[in-house]
């Protein structure tokens, strides 16, 4: 269960909310560490759209294509996605696994690797992170990397 530790130096929307994460230190033993899950979703985000770049590359790169343009389109049609339709994981269930345009079925690896790369980023930094809250440790973008 989510705990709120607020600040007293802040006042109205500077609370943190934190989370406890049990670590094992030996065999009988854990270590308890609270987590900010501010940073903690941010870090999530990260991941989710890193995710869709590795999906844009692991498409792009064997067929000798460009990995920064032209814009995302569906592999059936050809129809250029908008914004909304590239919103990592989501849009794939909004769209209950299919193109907006044409109806034909999105593969599953695309949302995938998204959730892989999101809970592998998630849990790099909230295991491997010593952090300050509401500051953005390169320690994470470097332990997302190595992923």
């Amino acid at each position: 269960m989510p705990l709120i530790a607020r600040d007293r130096n802040h006042i109205g929307l500077s609370a943190t909310i934190t989370v406890p994460i049990y670590m094992r230190v030996s065999e009988d033993r854990f270590r308890v560490r609270e987590v900010h899950l501010i940073p903690l979703y941010t870090v999530g985000v990260f991941g989710l759209c890193l995710g869709s770049f590795i999906n844009v590359v692991i498409y792009r790169l064997p067929r000798g294509q460009s990995i920064l343009s032209p814009g995302s389109r569906c592999p059936s049609c050809d129809t250029a996605l908008r914004w909304y339709d590239m919103v990592p994981v989501a849009s794939f269930l909004w769209l209950r696994g299919r193109c907006r345009y044409c109806r034909s079925r999105i593969p599953w690896h695309y949302p995938v690797v998204e959730a892989i790369v999101g809970a592998g980023s998630i849990w790099v930094y909230a295991v491997f992170c010593q952090h300050s809250a509401g500051a953005m440790p390169w320690t994470a973008i470097r332990g997302i990397a190595l992923l």
